[in-house]
């Protein structure tokens, strides 16, 4: 997203409130989720430093799905999407959910997903659709209803998943399900708030980063880890070196520049996987602390949500 604004595009945010209520978020409540997507829009605005709000090069607005619905054309356009379609396409891609093909048998709401995914970019004339790796058989269904209707077909732009922390199996992004019908390595395995162990929140300080890095997998010998993950696509989008702060006795000072570089550095004996993990996690620290200083001045809304998500995890 931060690219996008680099590059003067326009960045439109869905804060996608009536799909989470379809997905049963924070208990399927509307009301519950309101409250999560006003926290949402506030740490989007402190993430990308605060950019200008508005329709023109390098800024951003945020919508709300539950705005879109009040239109009849979005429902006439849903229509028209679920009329070229069998539930078995469908059903193909609801792993965008993170549920189970036969998941809607009981909650036929399910179904209307994928339509109301695909019509949002057809609705806020998107060209550039952006979104997790997860995200990609949804715009490829999107894609495959344009070219049926007649639509504008948006470009399609996937980031990586991060594996979870205590994950062993590397890179995710490489293995979700494609052409080819591979299945995602592990797909229990991407960074997720149900595994605390596994998990850096967003609102997590220093000392707890550092902690859970700490038990963070990583094998010298080997390319994968969650911590090369981290490095690459997290730390390196906002700096080009990271900063190895080691004493003498260990080697001193050292500046990594490349997630090849610590590999080989660790794989050669000459980094020693603490005080990489050390470093990553400081960073991190860093990156995240003024979201932390954010939520610790506008404390309301992320009480409530915490309030949320800790009945519904109860």
């Amino acid at each position: 997203m931060r690219r996008f604004l680099d590059a003067d595009l326009h960045l439109t945010v869905l804060l996608a409130d009536w799909h989470g209520w379809i997905n049963d978020k924070l208990g399927g409540s509307l009301e519950s989720i309101e409250v999560a997507s006003v926290h949402m829009e506030s740490v989007f605005r402190c993430l990308l430093d605060d950019p200008p709000e508005g329709d023109g090069p390098g800024q951003v607005s945020f919508v709300r799905a539950s705005h879109l619905v009040d239109d009849g054309d979005y429902w006439a356009g849903v229509i028209r999407h679920m009329k070229n379609v069998s539930l078995a396409r469908i059903r193909k891609t609801f792993s965008i959910m993170g549920r189970d093909e036969d998941d809607a048998d009981g909650d036929t709401s399910k179904f209307l997903y994928p339509a109301m995914q695909s019509q949002d970019i057809h609705t806020m004339n998107i060209d550039v659709a952006l979104g997790g790796m997860d995200q990609r058989k949804a715009h490829m269904y999107m894609r495959d209803m344009a070219d049926r209707l007649g639509l504008p077909k948006a470009t399609c732009v996937h980031t990586p998943i991060i594996p979870g922390l205590r994950s062993a199996t590397g890179r995710m992004d490489a293995s979700i399900t494609g052409g080819s019908g591979v299945q995602v390595a592990g797909a229990d395995e991407k960074m997720s708030k149900s595994d605390p162990k596994g998990a850096i929140l967003l609102h997590h300080g220093a000392g707890r980063i550092r902690k859970l890095m700490r038990g963070a997998h990583l094998d010298p010998a080997s390319p994968d880890s969650p911590i090369h993950e981290i490095l690459e696509h997290i730390v390196f989008v906002r700096s080009t070196s990271m900063p190895v702060d080691r004493s003498e006795e260990h080697g001193g000072p050292l500046t990594i520049e490349s997630v090849d570089q610590a590999r080989r550095l660790l794989a050669d004996g000459d980094l020693h996987p603490l005080d990489y993990k050390e470093a990553v996690a400081a960073r991190i620290a860093d990156l995240l602390a003024p979201l932390r200083s954010r939520i610790e001045s506008e404390p309301a809304t992320f009480q409530a949500l915490d309030r949320l998500v800790q009945k519904h995890s109860a």
